[in-house]
């Protein structure tokens, strides 16, 4: 299943999260779409935990104003939109 900007949108106002940036309170986002992962486990610790590190794919969400950036799990936005069409 594939997200729109729109979905993400619709996600993040029906679930409550606060539109006002928490490092410049502005209220401007761009929502970025393209492939980003997030890895659970850093790079740092990979030998005293070896094997695979879990990985977590991500909807980027950018401050306008101050290029804060915040990370919205895309399985949490996907299981929202199949719930609430």
């Amino acid at each position: 299943m594939n997200l729109s900007k729109e979905d993400v949108s619709a996600f993040l106002n029906a679930v409550g999260v606060i539109a006002e940036c928490p490092s410049c309170r502005k209220n401007s986002w761009a929502i970025g779409l393209d492939k980003v992962m997030l890895l659970a486990k850093p790079e740092l610790i990979y030998e005293e935990f070896p094997g695979d590190p879990k990985h977590y794919e991500t909807v980027v969400v950018i401050c306008d104003n101050c290029g804060y950036v915040r990370n919205h799990l895309k399985d949490v936005i996907l299981e929202w939109k199949q719930k609430n069409g």
